[in-house]
C-alpha cells in the first residue's frame, strides 16, 4: 500500500543554485515522496475482529511513513529541505468504521512531513447492523513531485490509502448479558428452552 504523489502547482521543480548545469541553466531538481502504511503494507486490508452490533473494538493503528527522494540530471542528490508532505484529511466511507485520533490527523504532527518521518491513524469499528462489512481509508495531502510515472497524485483530490473489514454479530446486549448468567444460571437457561420445546411438541400433537 503506497501513495505517490506530484503537485502541479508548484510544478516540483526547482532550479538549484549550485549543481550540475547544462548550457549555463541549472538542471531541475525532481523530488518525489511516496507514503507506506504498516501494518497492513501487505494485505493493504485492516480487519477487525468479530464485534458485537452497537459496541465498539479497540483503536486499531496504522503508521504511514514518507519516503522522499531526489534526482538532478538522473542522479541521486539530497532532498532540499524546503520539500515536505503535509496530511490534509484523512475520511472513511462507512460510519460502521471511524478515525479515532493519531498524529496524522491534526496539526503541527501532520505537517512539515521528511523524509523518514511517520504519523499514525487509529481507526475502531462499530458495525451497526449484523454482517459482513468493507469500507475504504481516503487520504488527502500536499507532498511535491514533479515528473513520475504510474502513480497516486497528492494533489489534495482524496485517493485511496487502504480498506477495512470487520462483521458484526449478535446485539451487544444480549452478547454482555448472557456470559453474566454464570453456569447455573446458563444450566437453568437450558432446562428452561428444552422445557419449553417439549410442551410445544406436545401441543402440536
Amino acid at each position: 500500500m503506497s501513495i505517490r504523489s506530484w503537485s502541479a502547482a508548484l510544478a516540483a521543480v526547482v532550479l538549484a543554485a549550485t549543481g550540475p548545469a547544462l548550457g549555463g541553466v541549472p538542471l531541475p531538481i525532481i523530488v518525489n515522496s511516496t507514503l507506506t502504511g504498516s501494518p497492513t503494507v501487505v494485505t493493504g486490508v485492516m480487519a477487525f475482529p468479530a464485534q458485537p452490533v452497537g459496541a465498539t473494538s479497540p483503536a486499531q493503528a496504522e503508521t504511514i511513513t514518507v519516503h522522499m527522494s531526489a534526482t538532478q540530471g538522473g542522479s541521486p542528490v539530497a532532498v532540499p529541505p524546503f520539500f515536505t508532505t503535509t496530511v490534509s484529511t484523512i475520511t472513511v466511507d462507512d460510519p460502521a468504521f471511524a478515525i479515532a485520533g493519531g498524529t496524522c490527523t491534526t496539526p503541527p504532527t501532520n505537517q512539515s512531513l521528511n523524509d523518514s518521518n511517520t504519523c499514525t491513524i487509529a481507526l475502531t469499528f462499530t458495525p451497526a447492523a449484523a454482517g459482513l462489512h468493507i469500507a475504504s481509508v481516503f487520504i488527502t495531502c500536499m507532498v511535491v513531485e514533479a515528473i513520475g510515472g504510474a502513480s497516486i497524485a497528492c494533489d489534495n483530490v482524496q485517493h485511496r490509502l487502504m480498506g477495512l473489514q470487520g462483521t458484526g454479530g449478535v446485539a451487544a446486549f444480549v452478547a454482555t448479558a448472557v456470559p453474566a448468567l454464570g453456569s447455573g444460571g446458563l444450566t437453568a437457561l437450558a432446562l428452561l428452552l428444552f422445557g419449553a420445546s417439549v410442551l410445544a411438541l406436545r401441543r402440536r400433537r
